[in-house]
C-alpha cells in the first residue's frame, strides 16, 4: 500500500505543479497571443487533445466507474441488495415508513440507467459545448465585454471583475462565489444507504447526526461565501486601478453586442457547472475512496466518461465551425494559419490541455471552489506581471489600493484554502489528503510573499513623482532637436557645398542636372537643401534592381485598369498622359503634370505610375527589401568609386543611352480587361492586412512577426511604450517617427481603418515602381507631393482666421468616416470613429457647465456614412445620430433639440464651411483612407493642430511635433482621455501661452517648408534621383561638380 500511495503524492505534486505552470503561462499571455484571435482553431485543438489524454488514461487505468459497477451488481441474480445504491435524502424520514418507496424508487433508477446514459454526464456535456459556444461570441465582441477576463478553457472563463468604462466599476462575483451557488443549484451527489446495515432503533440518532451535519456545512457554506465576496471585491478594485480600457467602441442601440455582459454571466456559470459536475463524476474504491492501484483518482470507465464528452464536444464544435467557414467572409475563419499562429495555437492548446487535465485530477482532492480560487488568483497575478511594468507611478501612491486590497485577498485566500479540508465532505485519506493541502498552503505562502515584496519595492516616494516631466519640458525638449534638423538641413549655402555635403551623406555623386536643381531651388527660396532622407530611403531598394526590369513593371502596370495607376510620360522635357485615366481622377495627374512642367526640360525621358487610389500599395517582406538594399549597397559603391573623369554629368550625353520605355499603355488598345489583376497583385478589399501584408514587412525580431495583440478591449502599453513619455498630462508622444511605425504596435491591427477593413487595397508583395501620395510603415511606395495641396483643393483663407485670444477655446473636427470600409462591425475600431465616440463620452462627464470652463468639444461626422455595407451603415448612424450620449456638444443643440425624434438628430451630421475651422483654437487632424488634405491648411492657420494617423508624407521629415504641432497617439485615450487632458493643457491658464506658441511657429515654418513651390523642389529632387536610377547607365552617370561640366 505504501508504494501506490507515494505514487499518488508524486502524482499530486506533478499535477498541482502543471496547474501552477499553465495557468501562469495562460494569464501572462492572454493578451499577446494569437490564440485568442482564432477561437474556433484554439478551443477545437484543445478539446481534441484533451479527449486524446483521457482516451489514453482510460487504456492506462482499468477500474470501472460507481455507477457501470452498481449495474452490473443489480443485473447478477443473488447479490445482496444492500449494494444497490438508492435515492439521496438530505432530512431523511424514519426508515420505517420510507423502505419500500426507496426500493422502488431504487429499482426504477436501475432501470433508467439501462436505458439512457447518466443525466449528469448529458449536462457535462451539454456545459462543455455551449462553453465552447460562447467562447467564440465572447470574444468576437470582447471590446463589449465587462472587464478584465481570461476566456481560455481552463477554467474557460476567469471574470475578475467588470467595467464598462474606467468610472463605472461593476464589481464581478468570482468563480469561487459561482461555484458555491450552482454546487446548491446542482442536485448534490446521492447518499449511499445500505439498508441490512441499518438499525431502526438508531433512526433518531442517524436524523439528529445528519441534521447537525448539514447545519454545520450551511454555516460553513455561509462563512466560505463571504470570504470569497471579500476577495472578489479586493481583486475587482484591484483590477479596476490596473485596468486600461481602449476606446474601441462597443456600438448602442438593440444590438447583439450589448448583451456580451449577459453571456458573460452565463458564461461564469457554466465555468463552474463545469469544476462542480467534473468533481462530483469520480469513484469510490477502496478506504480512501479510489483505486489504490493507480495514481489516477479515476477509474478507466470514468476516463471513459471523459474521452467520450470531450470528443462529442470537439465533433460539435467542429461541425459548427465548418458550417460557419460556409457564410460570409471572416477572418478569424477563412484566413489561413500563418506560422506564428500556428506555433501558438500548438504550444497554448497543449498548455490549455495540460491544465485541464490537471484540474480533472486534482478535483478529486481540492473542491472545486478553492480550484476557482487558484486559478482566478494565479491567473490574474501572472496577467499583472506581465503588463505592469509601464504603470504610472502615481498610480502606487494610494494605500487603499497599493496595501489594503492586497492584504484582504492575501487573509481572505488564505482561510478559504485553509477551509478546503473542512469544506469537503468525501472520505479521503489523511496522508494524501495532507500532501495536497501542505503544497497548497507552502504556494500560497510563496504567492503571498511575492504580492507583498512587489507591492512594497513597487511603491514611490513623493521624489519620484517630482521626477516626472510636463508638457513643458517635452516641448522645450523638441524645439531644440528641431533647431538642430533645421540648421543641418539648410546648411550648405553655395553649389559647391551642397555637392560635398551629397557626397558626405550619400557616398556617391549628385544625378546630373543637380546644379539646376540647386538653381532651382535657391530661386524658390527654399530652407531644405541638404536633407532630404525620404526620398533616399524611398528610392534605396530600386538601387539593387536591373533599370530594365524597372521600366518594364512600369509599362506593365499602366495596361492593367484594374491597378487603378494614372500614366504620366515625360520625354524630350514635354508632359504626356495617358489616354486611359479614369475621368474622376484626371484631376490628379494633371496636377501633378502641373507641379513638373516648370522643370521638365531638365528632366530625363521616364514614364511614372501614379498610384490613384488613396491607400498606399507595395508591402515588400522585411527579407527581400534587405537583399535589394544589400545588392543597392554594391550597385551605390561602384558608383562611388567612379573618377571625376569617367562621369557622364548629363542625361542627355554624347554616350548614347539605351534605356528604352513600353509604348503599350500610351495605345487606345493597350489595356488589358478591366477585372483581370496584375501580375503579383491582390485584392484585400475588407480584409485584414497586418498579419498577411504589414507584419512581414518588419524585422524578425519585432513585435509584429513575434506575438499579437487581438484583444480590443484593453489597451496596449507595451506598444505604445517605445514611442511615447510618461508626463504630468497623462502619456505622451515623444517619438512621431515611432508612433508611425507599426512593427513594434501590433494592437494597430484593429486600431486603424486601413490596417483592419481597407476600403480599396490591391496591392503587391513585390518591389514594384509606385508613386504614391502616402504610405504606411512598411510599404515601399515612393512618396511625392500630393497634387491635392499643391491646387489647393481646401484653401486656407487669410481673411477667415483671427487671433488666438479670440477664438473659441474648443476642440473642434467634422470629418466623413473614410477610413476603412466598415463590415462586419469593423468600425468600431476606426480611428475617426473611436475619436468622435470618444469626444461624446468626455462631453457627457463633462457636463454643459463644466464645458463652459473648460475646453469644449465641438466634434461629429457629417452627411452619411459612404464607406459601408446595410447592416454597418445602418449601426453607425445608430450609434452616432440617433444615440449620441451628449448632443450638447454640438455647437447650436440645445437641450429642446436633443429631445427630437431621431430622424431630426441626424442633422448634427450637417457639414460646415472650410473657413470655420478657423474660429476654434484646436484643430484636430486625423487619417482617412489616405493622408489628411487638411493638415497643411490646419499648419497655414493660428490655431493650435492636433495630428493622429500612421500616413507618412513627403512633408513628414521637415514638420517637427510639439514645435509645429501637437502628436496624438492612434489609442487616442490611452485608457485615460490622455488626448483631452492634453488639449485641456493647452486650453488652460498654464500651457495656453504655450499652444498659442506652437500655433504660431507651426505657421511661420508652413509659410517656408510646406509651400507649392516647396512641393516642386521636392519633386523635382525626386525625379532626377529617379530618372539616374532607371537609366541604364546609371553606374557612371553623376554631377561631380561646377568645376566641371558635361560628359
Amino acid at each position: 500500500m505504501d508504494r501506490p500511495k507515494g505514487a499518488k503524492r508524486r502524482f499530486d505534486l506533478f499535477a498541482l505543479g502543471c496547474l501552477v505552470a499553465t495557468t501562469s503561462r495562460l494569464g501572462s499571455r492572454f493578451d499577446s497571443t494569437s490564440s485568442f484571435a482564432r477561437p474556433q482553431y484554439f478551443s477545437i485543438a484543445v478539446i481534441a487533445i484533451t479527449a486524446a489524454f483521457c482516451f489514453v488514461l482510460s487504456r492506462l487505468v482499468s477500474t470501472e466507474t460507481a455507477w457501470t459497477r452498481s449495474l452490473d451488481v443489480d443485473e447478477k441474480p443473488g447479490r445482496a441488495t444492500s449494494q444497490i445504491p438508492i435515492l439521496t435524502i438530505t432530512e431523511p424520514e424514519p426508515l420505517r415508513t420510507v423502505q419500500p418507496l426507496l426500493k422502488s424508487a431504487n429499482h426504477f433508477a436501475v432501470v433508467i440507467k439501462r436505458r439512457s446514459p447518466p443525466t449528469r454526464v448529458s449536462l457535462l456535456l451539454s456545459v462543455v459545448v455551449c462553453r465552447g459556444l460562447l467562447f467564440w461570441h465572447v470574444l468576437r465582441y470582447i471590446q463589449c465585454s465587462w472587464g478584465w477576463i481570461q476566456v481560455g478553457r481552463i477554467p474557460i472563463c476567469l471574470d475578475i471583475h467588470g467595467t464598462l468604462k474606467a468610472d463605472a466599476m461593476i464589481p464581478y462575483a468570482l468563480l469561487p462565489l459561482s461555484v458555491l451557488l450552482v454546487d446548491v443549484v446542482i442536485p448534490a451527489e446521492r447518499t449511499r444507504i445500505s439498508l441490512p446495515h441499518v438499525r431502526i432503533d438508531d433512526d433518531e440518532d442517524l436524523i439528529q447526526s445528519r441534521r447537525r451535519h448539514c447545519h454545520g456545512s450551511r454555516n460553513l457554506r455561509l462563512r466560505y461565501a463571504v470570504l470569497a465576496a471579500m476577495w472578489a471585491f479586493a481583486a475587482a478594485q484591484m483590477t479596476m486601478h490596473w485596468y486600461r480600457p481602449t476606446d474601441v467602441i462597443c456600438p448602442r442601440g438593440w444590438r447583439i453586442e450589448q448583451y456580451i455582459p449577459a453571456t458573460q454571466l452565463i458564461c461564469l456559470a457554466l465555468d463552474a457547472a463545469f469544476l462542480v459536475l467534473t468533481h462530483r463524476i469520480r469513484p469510490g474504491q477502496g478506504s480512501d475512496g479510489m483505486d489504490n492501484n493507480s495514481p489516477s483518482y479515476y477509474s478507466g470507465s470514468c476516463w471513459k466518461t471523459l474521452t467520450f464528452v470531450f470528443t462529442a464536444t470537439a465533433t460539435i464544435l467542429g461541425f459548427c465551425f465548418w458550417v460557419g467557414s460556409t457564410g460570409d467572409y471572416d477572418p478569424q475563419v477563412h484566413d489561413a494559419l500563418d506560422g506564428l499562429e500556428r506555433s501558438d495555437l500548438a504550444g497554448d492548446s497543449l498548455c490549455a490541455a495540460v491544465l485541464l487535465l490537471s484540474v480533472i485530477h486534482l478535483l478529486a482532492r481540492i473542491h472545486p471552489a478553492t480550484m476557482a480560487l487558484m486559478i482566478s488568483g494565479i491567473s490574474l497575478y501572472a496577467h499583472r506581471l506581465a503588463t505592469r511594468g509601464h504603470d504610472a507611478p502615481w498610480e502606487h501612491m494610494d494605500w487603499t489600493t497599493s496595501m489594503l486590497f492586497p492584504t484582504v485577498m492575501i487573509i481572505s485566500g488564505g482561510m478559504l484554502i485553509r477551509w478546503d479540508r473542512d469544506f469537503r465532505p468525501q472520505p479521503r485519506s489523511s496522508s494524501t489528503d495532507g500532501i495536497i493541502h501542505r503544497a497548497l498552503i507552502f504556494g500560497y505562502v510563496i504567492l503571498a510573499g511575492s504580492v507583498l515584496c512587489s507591492t512594497v519595492l513597487r511603491a514611490p516616494d513623493e521624489s519620484t513623482i517630482h521626477d516626472v516631466p510636463g508638457l513643458g519640458t517635452i516641448i522645450s525638449a523638441a524645439y531644440a532637436e528641431s533647431e538642430r534638423w533645421q540648421a543641418h538641413a539648410g546648411s550648405s549655402k553655395t553649389l559647391e557645398e551642397a555637392v560635398r555635403t551629397y557626397r558626405q551623406r550619400q557616398g556617391i555623386p549628385p544625378p546630373p542636372n543637380f546644379d539646376k536643381w540647386y538653381e532651382f531651388a535657391r530661386a524658390k527660396d527654399s530652407v531644405i537643401i541638404d536633407d532630404f532622407s525620404q526620398i533616399e530611403s524611398d528610392l534605396l531598394p530600386f538601387w539593387g534592381m536591373e533599370p530594365s526590369a524597372i521600366r518594364d513593371m512600369t509599362g506593365q502596370l499602366l495596361q492593367y485598369p484594374k491597378a487603378s495607376m494614372g500614366g504620366l510620360r515625360i520625354q524630350n522635357g514635354e508632359i504626356k498622359l495617358s489616354p486611359h485615366i479614369p475621368g474622376t481622377h484626371l484631376w490628379m495627374v494633371m496636377g501633378l503634370a502641373d507641379i513638373i512642367r516648370p522643370f521638365s526640360q531638365w528632366l530625363p525621358d521616364m514614364d511614372l505610375a501614379i498610384n490613384l487610389d488613396d491607400e498606399c500599395r507595395a508591402a515588400v517582406p522585411f527579407e527581400d527589401r534587405a537583399a535589394l538594399q544589400a545588392e543597392a549597397g554594391i550597385t551605390r559603391s561602384r558608383l562611388g568609386k567612379v573618377g571625376a573623369g569617367d562621369l557622364i554629368a548629363s542625361f542627355n550625353s554624347s554616350h548614347a543611352s539605351t534605356s528604352k520605355w513600353s509604348n503599350r499603355f500610351m495605345a487606345k488598345d493597350g489595356m488589358k480587361d478591366k477585372a483581370i489583376l496584375p501580375p503579383f497583385f491582390e485584392d484585400y478589399h475588407k480584409k485584414p492586412i497586418y498579419r498577411t501584408l504589414v507584419a512581414p514587412t518588419c524585422p524578425p525580431e519585432s513585435p509584429a512577426r513575434n506575438w499579437r495583440w487581438w484583444n480590443k478591449r484593453d489597451t496596449c502599453l507595451a506598444c505604445a511604450a517605445p514611442h511615447t513619455s510618461l508626463s504630468m498630462e497623462g502619456r505622451v508622444v515623444s517619438n512621431w517617427t515611432g508612433a508611425q511605425d507599426v512593427c513594434h504596435q501590433p494592437d494597430m491591427a484593429h486600431l486603424d481603418g486601413f490596417i483592419f477593413s481597407p476600403a480599396a487595397m490591391i496591392t503587391t508583395r513585390k518591389m514594384m515602381p509606385i508613386f504614391s501620395q502616402a504610405k504606411v510603415t512598411g510599404f515601399v511606395d515612393i512618396l511625392m507631393p500630393s497634387p491635392w495641396n499643391f491646387h489647393s483643393k481646401t484653401p486656407y483663407k487669410e481673411s477667415a482666421d483671427m487671433s488666438w485670444d479670440k477664438k473659441q477655446n474648443t476642440v473642434f473636427w467634422r470629418g466623413s468616416a473614410t477610413d476603412g470600409f466598415a463590415a462586419a462591425g469593423s468600425w468600431t475600431s476606426f480611428l475617426r470613429a473611436r475619436f468622435v465616440d470618444g469626444a461624446d463620452s468626455i462631453a457627457e462627464q463633462m457636463g454643459p457647465s463644466a464645458a463652459n470652463s473648460g475646453v469644449g468639444l465641438n466634434v461629429s461626422f457629417v452627411a452619411n456614412f459612404p464607406r459601408c455595407e446595410g447592416p454597418d451603415c445602418y449601426a453607425e448612424a445608430q450609434h452616432f445620430y440617433e444615440n449620441r450620449r451628449s448632443p450638447l456638444m454640438i455647437e447650436g443643440v440645445d437641450e429642446q433639440n436633443a429631445k427630437e425624434p431621431a430622424e431630426n438628430k441626424k442633422s448634427l451630421g450637417a457639414s460646415v464651411a472650410f473657413e470655420e475651422h478657423f474660429k476654434f483654437r484646436h484643430l484636430a487632424d486625423l487619417d482617412g483612407a489616405g493622408f489628411s488634405g487638411r493638415f497643411l491648411p490646419f499648419m497655414q492657420s493660428k490655431s493650435l493642430v492636433y495630428r493622429a494617423g500612421l500616413f507618412r508624407t513627403w512633408f513628414d521629415e521637415r514638420v517637427h511635433p510639439w514645435r509645429h504641432y501637437v502628436p496624438l497617439d492612434l489609442r487616442i485615450g490611452m485608457g485615460t482621455d490622455a488626448w483631452y487632458s492634453v488639449a485641456a493643457f493647452f486650453g488652460g491658464r498654464r500651457g495656453s501661452h504655450l499652444g498659442e506658441k506652437i500655433a504660431l511657429e507651426g505657421r511661420e515654418w508652413a509659410e517656408k517648408a510646406t509651400r507649392p513651390a516647396d512641393m516642386q523642389v521636392y519633386m523635382f529632387r525626386l525625379l532626377l534621383e529617379w530618372g539616374r536610377i532607371v537609366d541604364d547607365r546609371r553606374e557612371t552617370l553623376g554631377y561631380f561638380g561646377p568645376s566641371r561640366s558635361g560628359g
